[in-house]
């Protein structure tokens, strides 16, 4: 806890989001996602709720779950990385060294919450500043 808060306290943004993920259309195009538990079934209600409400990409992998791109008009191609259920604390904050400002991590801990971090920094660049003031 002190690694996450010393890291992202003061420099990640962060919303909640109370959404039934369930109310969206089950779309055909699921890719399936081979998971343990309850994450295929909760990766497949965010997939539909993504693509009922963005226009973007969305992969499914494992360490984080998802990662994809939302389309925003007349402006950029904003990255997006998350995990469907608890994330792993090492999975989190590697993921998280990846993000510059205006990216975005989400979180899905259930069929009802969305968790949504923005970077105000560009953590992948104070990251390598780290890590050569470490290793130097």
């Amino acid at each position: 806890m002190h690694i996450t808060d010393r890291w992202f306290a003061g420099r990640t943004g962060y919303t909640v989001v109370k959404v039934d993920m369930q109310r969206f259309p089950e779309r055909s195009d699921w890719p399936g996602w081979d998971h343990v538990g309850c994450h295929e079934a909760l990766g497949k209600l965010y997939w539909n709720t993504f693509h009922a409400v963005f226009i973007g990409e969305l992969k499914f992998s494992d360490a984080p779950d998802f990662e994809g791109t939302i389309h925003i008009p007349d402006y950029r191609a904003v990255p997006i990385l998350g995990d469907i259920g608890v994330v792993g604390v090492s999975t989190f904050i590697m993921s998280m060294f990846q993000l510059n400002i205006g990216d975005l991590w989400v979180s899905i801990p259930n069929a009802h919450t969305q968790i949504i971090l923005e970077p105000l920094v560009n953590l992948c660049d104070e990251w390598e500043i780290e890590k050569a003031q470490m290793f130097s």
